[in-house]
Protein backbone atom coordinates (compact mmCIF):
# COMPACT_ATOMS: atom_id res chain seq x y z
CA UNK A 1 0.00 0.00 0.00
CA UNK A 2 2.81 2.39 0.91
CA UNK A 3 4.55 1.79 -2.38
CA UNK A 4 1.29 2.49 -4.23
CA UNK A 5 0.90 5.83 -2.43
CA UNK A 6 4.49 6.80 -3.32
CA UNK A 7 3.89 5.89 -6.97
CA UNK A 8 0.60 7.82 -7.08
CA UNK A 9 2.17 10.94 -5.52
CA UNK A 10 5.12 10.75 -7.94
CA UNK A 11 2.77 10.67 -10.95
CA UNK A 12 0.89 13.72 -9.68
CA UNK A 13 4.14 15.60 -9.07
CA UNK A 14 5.44 14.81 -12.55
CA UNK A 15 2.32 16.21 -14.24
CA UNK A 16 2.69 19.48 -12.37
CA UNK A 17 6.45 19.64 -12.81
CA UNK A 18 6.31 19.00 -16.58
CA UNK A 19 4.25 22.15 -17.10
CA UNK A 20 6.48 24.21 -14.82
CA UNK A 21 9.69 22.95 -16.48
CA UNK A 22 8.30 23.74 -19.94
CA UNK A 23 7.40 27.24 -18.73
CA UNK A 24 10.94 27.74 -17.40
CA UNK A 25 12.52 26.68 -20.70
CA UNK A 26 10.23 28.95 -22.75
CA UNK A 27 10.92 31.95 -20.53
CA UNK A 28 14.67 31.31 -20.48
CA UNK A 29 14.60 31.36 -24.29
CA UNK A 30 12.63 34.62 -24.19
CA UNK A 31 15.04 36.18 -21.70
CA UNK A 32 18.08 35.24 -23.79
CA UNK A 33 16.31 36.53 -26.91
CA UNK A 34 15.52 39.91 -25.34
CA UNK A 35 19.00 40.31 -23.86
CA UNK A 36 20.84 39.41 -27.08
CA UNK A 37 18.48 41.56 -29.16
CA UNK A 38 18.96 44.47 -26.76
CA UNK A 39 22.75 44.34 -27.11
CA UNK A 40 22.91 43.61 -30.84
CA UNK A 41 20.24 46.16 -31.85
CA UNK A 42 21.15 48.76 -29.24
CA UNK A 43 21.13 51.66 -31.69
CA UNK A 44 17.64 50.81 -33.00
CA UNK A 45 16.12 50.66 -29.52
CA UNK A 46 18.01 53.74 -28.39
CA UNK A 47 16.92 56.11 -31.17
CA UNK A 48 13.35 54.76 -31.09
CA UNK A 49 13.15 55.07 -27.29
CA UNK A 50 12.29 51.40 -26.85
CA UNK A 51 14.84 50.46 -24.19
CA UNK A 52 12.37 50.70 -21.30
CA UNK A 53 9.90 48.52 -23.17
CA UNK A 54 12.57 45.89 -23.93
CA UNK A 55 13.80 45.90 -20.33
CA UNK A 56 10.23 45.28 -19.13
CA UNK A 57 9.97 42.28 -21.45
CA UNK A 58 13.22 40.86 -20.08
CA UNK A 59 12.13 41.52 -16.49
CA UNK A 60 8.78 39.80 -17.10
CA UNK A 61 10.55 36.73 -18.48
CA UNK A 62 13.02 36.67 -15.56
CA UNK A 63 10.16 36.96 -13.01
CA UNK A 64 8.39 34.05 -14.68
CA UNK A 65 11.59 32.00 -14.43
CA UNK A 66 12.03 32.82 -10.74
CA UNK A 67 8.37 32.08 -9.94
CA UNK A 68 8.47 28.76 -11.79
CA UNK A 69 11.70 27.68 -10.07
CA UNK A 70 10.24 28.56 -6.66
CA UNK A 71 7.17 26.45 -7.48
CA UNK A 72 9.40 23.54 -8.48
CA UNK A 73 11.35 23.79 -5.25
CA UNK A 74 8.14 23.92 -3.21
CA UNK A 75 6.78 20.85 -4.99
CA UNK A 76 10.05 18.98 -4.32
CA UNK A 77 9.81 19.89 -0.65
CA UNK A 78 6.14 18.93 -0.61
CA UNK A 79 7.09 15.49 -1.88
CA UNK A 80 9.57 14.99 0.98
CA UNK A 81 6.98 16.29 3.44
CA UNK A 82 4.32 13.86 2.17
CA UNK A 83 6.85 11.05 2.25
CA UNK A 84 7.93 11.92 5.80
CA UNK A 85 4.26 11.95 6.89
CA UNK A 86 3.73 8.56 5.22
CA UNK A 87 6.73 7.05 7.00
CA UNK A 88 5.60 8.60 10.27
CA UNK A 89 2.09 7.15 9.87
CA UNK A 90 3.57 3.70 9.18
CA UNK A 91 5.75 3.91 12.28
CA UNK A 92 2.82 4.99 14.45
CA UNK A 93 0.73 2.23 12.91
CA UNK A 94 3.34 -0.37 13.84
CA UNK A 95 3.46 0.89 17.42
CA UNK A 96 -0.34 0.96 17.76
CA UNK A 97 -0.65 -2.48 16.21
CA UNK A 98 1.94 -3.97 18.56
CA UNK A 99 0.41 -2.30 21.60
CA UNK A 100 -3.22 -3.26 20.87
CA UNK A 101 -2.61 -6.84 19.75
CA UNK A 102 0.15 -7.59 22.27
CA UNK A 103 1.62 -9.76 19.49
CA UNK A 104 4.90 -7.87 19.08
CA UNK A 105 7.69 -7.41 21.53
CA UNK A 106 9.42 -4.05 21.96
CA UNK A 107 12.41 -5.43 20.05
CA UNK A 108 10.22 -6.55 17.16
CA UNK A 109 8.49 -3.16 17.02
CA UNK A 110 11.90 -1.41 16.95
CA UNK A 111 13.08 -3.78 14.21
CA UNK A 112 9.98 -3.09 12.07
CA UNK A 113 10.37 0.67 12.48
CA UNK A 114 14.03 0.38 11.41
CA UNK A 115 12.98 -1.75 8.43
CA UNK A 116 10.44 0.88 7.32
CA UNK A 117 13.08 3.58 7.63
CA UNK A 118 15.66 1.63 5.65
CA UNK A 119 13.17 0.53 2.98
CA UNK A 120 11.38 3.79 2.26
CA UNK A 121 14.28 6.28 2.37
CA UNK A 122 15.99 4.73 -0.71
CA UNK A 123 12.60 4.73 -2.44
CA UNK A 124 12.26 8.45 -1.75
CA UNK A 125 15.75 9.15 -3.07
CA UNK A 126 15.06 7.05 -6.17
CA UNK A 127 11.81 8.92 -6.83
CA UNK A 128 13.55 12.28 -6.56
CA UNK A 129 16.22 11.13 -9.03
CA UNK A 130 13.53 9.73 -11.32
CA UNK A 131 11.57 12.98 -11.25
CA UNK A 132 14.73 14.98 -11.99
CA UNK A 133 15.58 12.61 -14.86
CA UNK A 134 12.12 13.08 -16.41
CA UNK A 135 12.43 16.86 -16.09
CA UNK A 136 15.88 16.86 -17.67
CA UNK A 137 14.39 14.74 -20.45
CA UNK A 138 11.96 17.60 -21.20
CA UNK A 139 14.89 20.00 -21.67
CA UNK A 140 16.87 17.45 -23.67
CA UNK A 141 13.91 16.76 -25.98
CA UNK A 142 13.76 20.46 -26.90
CA UNK A 143 17.47 20.32 -27.73
CA UNK A 144 17.09 17.19 -29.86
CA UNK A 145 14.15 18.77 -31.72
CA UNK A 146 16.56 21.48 -32.82
CA UNK A 147 19.28 18.96 -33.75
CA UNK A 148 16.80 16.79 -35.64
CA UNK A 149 15.52 19.69 -37.74
CA UNK A 150 15.59 19.00 -41.45
CA UNK A 151 19.07 19.51 -42.85
CA UNK A 152 20.47 19.88 -46.33
CA UNK A 153 21.97 16.45 -47.01
CA UNK A 154 23.91 17.84 -49.96
CA UNK A 155 26.28 19.61 -47.56
CA UNK A 156 27.96 16.25 -46.97
CA UNK A 157 26.62 14.04 -49.76
CA UNK A 158 26.39 14.25 -53.52
CA UNK A 159 28.86 14.43 -56.40
CA UNK A 160 32.15 16.04 -55.48
CA UNK A 161 33.37 18.52 -58.07
CA UNK A 162 37.10 19.12 -58.68
CA UNK A 163 36.75 22.70 -59.92
CA UNK A 164 34.55 25.09 -61.87
CA UNK A 165 35.06 27.35 -64.88
CA UNK A 166 31.85 29.33 -64.41
CA UNK A 167 29.26 28.32 -67.03
CA UNK A 168 25.79 28.59 -65.49
CA UNK A 169 22.34 27.66 -66.74
CA UNK A 170 18.83 27.88 -65.29
CA UNK A 171 16.41 25.59 -67.12
CA UNK A 172 12.65 26.04 -66.54
CA UNK A 173 13.21 26.70 -62.83
CA UNK A 174 10.10 27.01 -60.65
CA UNK A 175 10.19 28.31 -57.09
CA UNK A 176 7.73 29.69 -54.54
CA UNK A 177 7.72 30.85 -50.94
CA UNK A 178 4.75 29.03 -49.38
CA UNK A 179 1.89 30.05 -51.70
CA UNK A 180 3.69 33.03 -53.28
CA UNK A 181 5.10 32.05 -56.66
CA UNK A 182 8.43 33.69 -57.56
CA UNK A 183 9.53 31.82 -60.70
CA UNK A 184 7.26 29.80 -62.96
CA UNK A 185 9.73 28.84 -65.68
CA UNK A 186 12.98 30.74 -65.36
CA UNK A 187 15.47 29.98 -68.13
CA UNK A 188 18.83 31.70 -68.25
CA UNK A 189 22.36 31.02 -69.54
CA UNK A 190 25.55 32.69 -68.28
CA UNK A 191 28.86 32.18 -70.06
CA UNK A 192 32.06 31.72 -68.08
CA UNK A 193 34.21 34.79 -67.55
CA UNK A 194 31.37 37.27 -68.15
CA UNK A 195 30.16 40.06 -65.89
CA UNK A 196 26.42 39.79 -65.36
CA UNK A 197 24.10 42.14 -63.46
CA UNK A 198 20.65 41.31 -62.09
CA UNK A 199 18.39 44.35 -61.73
CA UNK A 200 14.76 44.90 -60.86
CA UNK A 201 12.48 46.25 -58.17
CA UNK A 202 12.14 44.66 -54.74
CA UNK A 203 10.34 41.33 -55.00
CA UNK A 204 11.15 40.89 -58.68
CA UNK A 205 13.09 37.66 -58.05
CA UNK A 206 16.71 38.75 -58.51
CA UNK A 207 17.81 37.91 -54.93
CA UNK A 208 15.92 34.62 -55.05
CA UNK A 209 17.75 33.69 -58.26
CA UNK A 210 21.06 34.35 -56.50
CA UNK A 211 20.09 32.30 -53.44
CA UNK A 212 19.07 29.43 -55.71
CA UNK A 213 22.45 29.60 -57.43
CA UNK A 214 24.28 29.65 -54.09
CA UNK A 215 22.32 26.60 -52.91
CA UNK A 216 20.63 28.40 -50.02
CA UNK A 217 17.27 27.63 -51.64
CA UNK A 218 16.26 24.71 -53.85
CA UNK A 219 13.96 24.90 -56.88
CA UNK A 220 10.66 23.01 -56.77
CA UNK A 221 11.20 21.95 -60.37
CA UNK A 222 13.61 22.57 -63.22
CA UNK A 223 17.40 22.45 -63.11
CA UNK A 224 20.30 24.72 -62.27
CA UNK A 225 23.58 23.56 -63.73
CA UNK A 226 27.11 24.83 -63.25
CA UNK A 227 29.63 23.56 -65.81
CA UNK A 228 27.12 20.80 -66.54
CA UNK A 229 26.84 19.69 -62.89
CA UNK A 230 23.27 19.65 -61.64
CA UNK A 231 23.18 21.74 -58.46
CA UNK A 232 20.62 19.37 -56.91
CA UNK A 233 23.09 16.49 -57.07
CA UNK A 234 26.48 17.96 -56.18
CA UNK A 235 28.23 18.10 -52.82
CA UNK A 236 27.75 21.69 -51.70
CA UNK A 237 30.92 21.75 -49.60
CA UNK A 238 33.01 21.16 -52.73
CA UNK A 239 30.81 23.64 -54.61
CA UNK A 240 31.50 26.37 -52.03
CA UNK A 241 35.22 25.92 -52.57
CA UNK A 242 34.66 27.31 -56.07
CA UNK A 243 32.27 30.21 -55.47
CA UNK A 244 32.39 33.41 -53.41
CA UNK A 245 29.14 34.91 -52.14
CA UNK A 246 29.02 38.45 -50.74
CA UNK A 247 25.60 39.34 -49.27
CA UNK A 248 24.37 42.82 -48.39
CA UNK A 249 25.02 42.08 -44.70
CA UNK A 250 28.61 40.80 -44.76
CA UNK A 251 29.48 38.05 -42.25
CA UNK A 252 31.95 39.85 -39.97
CA UNK A 253 32.51 37.87 -36.77
CA UNK A 254 33.93 38.60 -33.33
CA UNK A 255 37.63 38.25 -34.09
CA UNK A 256 40.65 40.20 -35.25
CA UNK A 257 40.96 42.02 -38.57
CA UNK A 258 43.42 39.32 -39.68
CA UNK A 259 41.00 36.50 -38.81
CA UNK A 260 38.16 38.24 -40.65
CA UNK A 261 40.29 38.53 -43.78
CA UNK A 262 41.80 35.05 -44.00
CA UNK A 263 40.15 33.05 -41.18
CA UNK A 264 42.83 30.57 -40.01
CA UNK A 265 44.89 30.55 -43.23
CA UNK A 266 48.51 31.65 -43.37
CA UNK A 267 49.09 34.72 -45.57
CA UNK A 268 51.99 37.18 -45.59
CA UNK A 269 51.28 40.52 -43.97
CA UNK A 270 52.21 42.48 -47.10
CA UNK A 271 49.47 40.70 -49.05
CA UNK A 272 46.95 41.52 -46.34
CA UNK A 273 47.91 45.20 -46.36
CA UNK A 274 47.68 45.33 -50.16
CA UNK A 275 44.11 43.98 -50.03
CA UNK A 276 43.23 46.55 -47.34
CA UNK A 277 44.54 49.36 -49.55
CA UNK A 278 42.72 48.09 -52.63
CA UNK A 279 39.32 48.19 -50.89
CA UNK A 280 39.86 51.66 -49.45
CA UNK A 281 40.48 50.72 -45.82
CA UNK A 282 44.01 52.15 -45.55
CA UNK A 283 42.86 55.13 -43.45
CA UNK A 284 40.97 52.84 -41.09
CA UNK A 285 44.00 50.57 -40.73
CA UNK A 286 46.25 53.44 -39.64
CA UNK A 287 43.83 54.22 -36.78
CA UNK A 288 43.84 50.67 -35.38
CA UNK A 289 46.03 50.40 -32.27
CA UNK A 290 46.90 46.74 -32.84
CA UNK A 291 46.80 46.76 -36.64
CA UNK A 292 45.79 43.38 -38.08
CA UNK A 293 45.38 41.97 -34.57
CA UNK A 294 42.71 44.51 -33.57
CA UNK A 295 39.48 42.91 -32.38
CA UNK A 296 36.46 44.04 -34.41
CA UNK A 297 33.75 43.12 -31.88
CA UNK A 298 30.57 41.10 -32.27
CA UNK A 299 29.41 41.25 -35.94
CA UNK A 300 32.11 43.88 -36.55
CA UNK A 301 30.32 46.42 -34.37
CA UNK A 302 33.38 48.69 -34.33
CA UNK A 303 33.09 49.16 -38.12
CA UNK A 304 30.55 51.14 -40.12
CA UNK A 305 28.23 49.37 -42.57
CA UNK A 306 30.37 50.46 -45.52
CA UNK A 307 33.61 49.35 -43.81
CA UNK A 308 32.15 45.90 -43.15
CA UNK A 309 31.28 45.58 -46.85
CA UNK A 310 34.78 46.74 -47.84
CA UNK A 311 36.26 44.14 -45.49
CA UNK A 312 34.18 41.43 -47.16
CA UNK A 313 35.45 42.60 -50.57
CA UNK A 314 39.04 42.37 -49.31
CA UNK A 315 38.57 38.62 -48.79
CA UNK A 316 38.38 38.23 -52.57
CA UNK A 317 42.14 38.83 -52.78
CA UNK A 318 42.60 35.48 -51.03
CA UNK A 319 39.89 33.53 -52.87
CA UNK A 320 40.44 31.17 -55.80
CA UNK A 321 36.74 31.02 -56.66
CA UNK A 322 35.84 31.32 -60.34
CA UNK A 323 32.23 32.33 -59.66
CA UNK A 324 31.74 35.55 -57.67
CA UNK A 325 28.28 36.63 -56.56
CA UNK A 326 27.55 40.11 -55.21
CA UNK A 327 24.14 40.52 -53.57
CA UNK A 328 24.06 44.33 -53.16
CA UNK A 329 27.49 43.94 -51.61
CA UNK A 330 28.34 47.67 -51.92
CA UNK A 331 25.00 49.21 -50.90
CA UNK A 332 26.46 50.90 -47.79
CA UNK A 333 29.58 52.29 -49.52
CA UNK A 334 29.50 55.88 -50.78
CA UNK A 335 29.52 56.47 -54.55
CA UNK A 336 33.11 57.69 -54.93
CA UNK A 337 34.58 54.93 -52.76
CA UNK A 338 32.44 52.29 -54.49
CA UNK A 339 33.65 53.36 -57.93
CA UNK A 340 37.33 53.18 -56.94
CA UNK A 341 36.97 49.93 -54.98
CA UNK A 342 34.94 48.11 -57.61
CA UNK A 343 37.45 49.06 -60.31
CA UNK A 344 40.13 47.29 -58.27
CA UNK A 345 37.84 44.34 -57.57
CA UNK A 346 36.85 43.89 -61.23
CA UNK A 347 40.49 44.13 -62.32
CA UNK A 348 41.34 41.40 -59.78
CA UNK A 349 38.48 39.18 -60.95
CA UNK A 350 39.05 39.62 -64.68
CA UNK A 351 38.28 36.36 -66.49
CA UNK A 352 36.06 35.00 -63.74
CA UNK A 353 32.27 34.77 -63.82
CA UNK A 354 30.73 37.67 -61.90
CA UNK A 355 27.06 38.02 -61.00
CA UNK A 356 26.02 41.22 -59.25
CA UNK A 357 22.76 42.56 -57.91
CA UNK A 358 23.23 46.29 -58.22
CA UNK A 359 21.44 49.04 -56.31
CA UNK A 360 23.20 51.80 -58.27
CA UNK A 361 22.61 51.23 -61.96
CA UNK A 362 25.49 53.49 -63.02
CA UNK A 363 27.90 51.00 -61.42
CA UNK A 364 27.08 48.33 -64.03
CA UNK A 365 27.64 50.42 -67.19
CA UNK A 366 30.54 48.25 -68.33
CA UNK A 367 29.02 44.83 -67.52
CA UNK A 368 28.80 42.31 -70.35
CA UNK A 369 25.11 41.65 -69.81
CA UNK A 370 22.35 43.18 -67.68
CA UNK A 371 19.37 40.91 -66.93
CA UNK A 372 16.20 42.77 -65.95
CA UNK A 373 13.67 41.02 -63.67
CA UNK A 374 10.03 41.94 -63.22
CA UNK A 375 7.50 39.84 -61.27
CA UNK A 376 9.67 36.74 -61.50
CA UNK A 377 10.27 37.02 -65.25
CA UNK A 378 13.19 38.22 -67.34
CA UNK A 379 11.72 41.09 -69.35
CA UNK A 380 14.94 42.49 -70.88
CA UNK A 381 18.63 41.79 -71.17
CA UNK A 382 21.57 43.36 -72.95
CA UNK A 383 24.37 45.87 -72.47
CA UNK A 384 23.73 49.11 -70.61
CA UNK A 385 23.63 51.41 -73.65
CA UNK A 386 21.42 48.99 -75.58
CA UNK A 387 18.86 48.89 -72.78
CA UNK A 388 18.83 52.67 -72.48
CA UNK A 389 18.29 53.07 -76.21
CA UNK A 390 15.26 50.71 -76.12
CA UNK A 391 13.59 52.97 -73.56
CA UNK A 392 11.67 50.13 -71.97
CA UNK A 393 11.56 48.85 -68.38
CA UNK A 394 15.29 49.24 -67.63
CA UNK A 395 15.15 52.80 -68.95
CA UNK A 396 12.27 53.48 -66.54
CA UNK A 397 14.21 51.98 -63.60
CA UNK A 398 17.28 54.02 -64.48
CA UNK A 399 15.38 57.29 -64.67
CA UNK A 400 13.61 56.55 -61.40
CA UNK A 401 16.90 55.77 -59.64
CA UNK A 402 18.45 59.01 -60.93
CA UNK A 403 15.39 60.98 -59.85
CA UNK A 404 15.61 59.45 -56.36
CA UNK A 405 19.36 60.13 -56.16
CA UNK A 406 18.83 63.74 -57.25
CA UNK A 407 16.18 64.31 -54.58
CA UNK A 408 18.47 63.20 -51.74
Amino acid sequence: MGYGIVFFVTRLLLKALYKIKASILVNEEKLNHFLVRGFMEMVVFRVNRRFEHEIKKAETASCEIVDSKVKMELIHEAFFTIFAILVGVLKIGIVIYGWTTKSLTIGEIAALITLVENAYVPIAIFNVCYVQYKLDLVAYSRYTEFLDAKEDVLLTQGVKIPGLKGNISFSEVCFKYDDRKIFESLTLDIEQGKTIAFVGESGSGKSTAVKLLVGLLHPHSGHIKVDGFDLSKINLNTYYENIAYLPQEPPVFDGTLRENLIFDNEVEEDALLEAIRNVGLADLYTKLDKGLDTLLGERGISLSGGERQQLALARLWFSKANIIIFDEATSAIDNLTEEAVMKNVLDLLSGRTIIAIAHRLDSIRNFDNIIVFQNGCIVEQGKFDELIERQQYFYELYNRSNLYAGSK
